[in-house]
Parts: C-alpha cells; structure tokens; sequence
C-alpha cells in the first residue's frame, strides 16, 4: 500500500514540474516550438496539453521507439 501511495506522489510531483515548466515556456515564448524539430507545435495540441514539449510527429515518433 505503501509503495502504491508513493508512486501517486511522485506522479503529481512529476506533473506539477510538467506545469510550471509549460507556464516558464509560455512566459519566455518557447511553448509553441518543439524541443525535438524545433517546428511548431499546433495551438489545439497545447491547449489539450500545455505541457507538451514536442509536435506531435515527433510525439508520434516518440511513443514508436519507446
């Protein structure tokens, strides 16, 4: 039970770094750029997911290898 907990922990820690690294690249600009192509990232993509980091052909690329 523990470990369960603990891992529902870390998980919120993990997503609340993902929104304020998303609310850092708003700030200074860089939240529409892909960190893999540098192309951009689609506004609908970002406002389903604003702590997207990458288009989603490299998203797609991504989730194949992986």
């Amino acid at each position: 039970e523990w470990s369960r907990l603990e891992g529902l922990r870390q998980n919120r820690i993990d997503q609340l770094a993902a929104i304020d690294a998303a609310a850092e690249r708003l700030a200074d600009g860089s939240d529409a750029v892909c960190t893999v192509c540098g192309g951009p990232i689609a506004p609908e993509r970002l406002e389903v997911r604003p702590e997207a980091t990458t288009c989603i052909d490299c998203a797609q690329q991504q989730s194949s290898l992986g």
